[in-house]
């Protein structure tokens, strides 16, 4: 033992090897030590960082951005929503059945930067679709969902969206990029939902939409206004004292005008490609008068040339506007929530003239009637308009407290003299059982004016639809 003990002390071998082994462990025992406190230092600053707003990216530093990890600067979301309806005719002798998918597929690289995905599938036996149906025999369009987007379908088109001979179709709604900057503004870019009320943004999707079908004048059957533009938009909120303002204002490809056919005369809001180098402008103006925003004023228009260029249309103007209210307040004599919804919108272009047969023609004046060239003019205004109250007994027991009960009116009024003159007005009522904030049971009885004959009484035809929705 004594030897070897002597052997190990004297032998350079091994002192070589534990003097190596000294030197290579120190730098790694000095790595690590630094690597552990690093950690500590990058977890501490995430910590502290997570809990304030980001910088934008062109404000951070390289160091801060190199901080944030991949899992955290990219986000996808999948959402949506979906709807299958019945539609009853007049004598309930007859039934159709719809159905339809919304997803919508979010990317967030940035908690400031997302992009948004809306698309719309829908199937249903040979009715021209909206946002959830529309039924050509009686002018319903319903949901209001499907309007202005790029379709593709699997027969031939009936119209610029989806509206399909076999009634399935494949619609791109809209598609932006959006960067939130504060609450005081924020910029989107793409296919958005226009500002043209509060119908486009806050009631389009079923889940939004009380009742089954869209209002006159805002489905894709009976496109009336805008619903999605083209363009960039700038939106916020501005406090002032206990009040606040909402505001969009907008640059689009705008609407452009029919110049020919049956339709001349009328607006197509199907802006992908713009027919002339001018841009529409427009935008909305919220008014919160109340300090606890229940109740909301906006004013809201769009101005832009819709003619096509280089032809004998080129200067003709439009001018599009309107007036919405909406309100929601907890009413205690009552004992539940009133809900009240409301838009007004005047679609007007120049006076010009299109070709026509004259036969058509007849019931023209004749001041606007030139037979020399087989044209006629006439005054181009058109108002659309509706009105929805519902009431939701909040304060009854569990089956009723999730039950609402919804009277809408609404009424599409297009120039009389136009071709396409299709004045309607109606009457809906409606109930609707909440299984969920987004899932519901819709039942509707709706009541369709038609114009009254010379001499004749009015013909009323009615239609019942029900609907179940669920919004994800």
């Amino acid at each position: 033992m004594l030897k070897k003990n002597t052997y190990l002390k004297n032998s350079p071998f091994d002192l070589k090897i534990l003097i190596i082994s000294a030197f290579c462990l120190l730098p790694a025992a000095y790595c690590l030590a630094q690597s552990g406190n690093t950690d500590t230092v990058s977890i501490k600053k995430n910590k502290k960082e997570s809990s304030s707003a980001p910088l934008p990216e062109c404000c951070s530093s390289p160091e801060s951005r190199n901080d944030t990890t991949q899992s955290e600067r990219k986000k996808f979301l999948f959402t949506g929503s979906a709807f299958t309806n019945i539609i009853m005719g007049s004598k309930f002798d007859s039934a159709g059945f719809e159905a339809g998918f919304m997803p919508v597929f979010l990317y967030q690289p940035d908690k400031r930067l997302y992009f948004v995905l809306h698309m719309h599938l829908s199937a249903g036996g040979g009715h021209l679709h909206s946002n959830q149906s529309a039924t050509a025999s009686t002018g319903t369009s319903s949901g209001g969902h499907n309007h202005g987007g790029a379709s593709a379908s699997t027969s031939t088109s009936t119209s610029a969206a989806t509206a399909t001979s076999n009634g399935a179709g494949i619609m791109l709604y809209y598609a932006n990029m959006v960067y939130y900057f504060n609450p005081y503004l924020t910029i989107t870019g793409g296919m958005i939902p226009a500002s043209f009320g509060i119908y486009p943004e806050r009631l389009h999707l079923p889940w939004q939409n009380k009742l089954p079908d869209a209002p006159l004048g805002m489905g894709h059957a009976d496109a009336a206004i805008p619903l999605v533009d083209f363009g960039f938009q700038a939106s916020g909120e501005i406090p002032i004292r206990k009040f606040k303002i909402h505001y969009a204002l907008s640059v689009s490809n705008g609407p452009s005008l029919i110049e020919s056919g049956s339709d001349a005369g009328k607006l197509s809001y199907s802006n992908l490609i713009d027919n002339n180098k001018n841009k529409a402008a427009g935008g909305r103006i919220g008014l919160l008068p109340v300090p606890n925003s229940t109740l909301e004023i906006g004013l809201f228009g769009q101005r832009a040339k819709v003619g096509q260029d280089a032809t004998s249309y080129s200067g003709v103007d439009a001018l599009l506007y309107g007036v919405d209210i909406s309100f929601h307040d907890y009413i205690k004599p009552i004992k539940g929530t009133i809900d009240i919804k409301g838009q007004y919108n005047v679609i007007t272009a120049d006076k010009v003239y299109y070709k026509a047969d004259p036969i058509l023609t007849l019931s023209v004046p004749a001041e606007d009637v030139n037979l020399s060239d087989s044209t006629y003019r006439f005054k181009n205004e058109s108002q659309t308009y509706f009105f929805t109250v519902s009431y939701r007994p909040d304060a009854s027991r569990k089956f009723i407290k999730n039950t609402e009960y919804i009277l809408r009116y609404d009424v599409l009024n297009t120039p009389c003299f136009a071709l396409w003159d299709v004045t309607k007005t109606r009457w809906t009522a409606g109930a609707v059982y909440w299984m969920d904030i987004r899932s519901a049971i819709k039942f509707s009885f709706q009541t369709n004016l038609s114009p009254k004959p010379i001499g004749q009484n009015r013909i009323f035809n009615n239609l019942f639809i029900m609907q179940w929705v669920i919004g994800v």
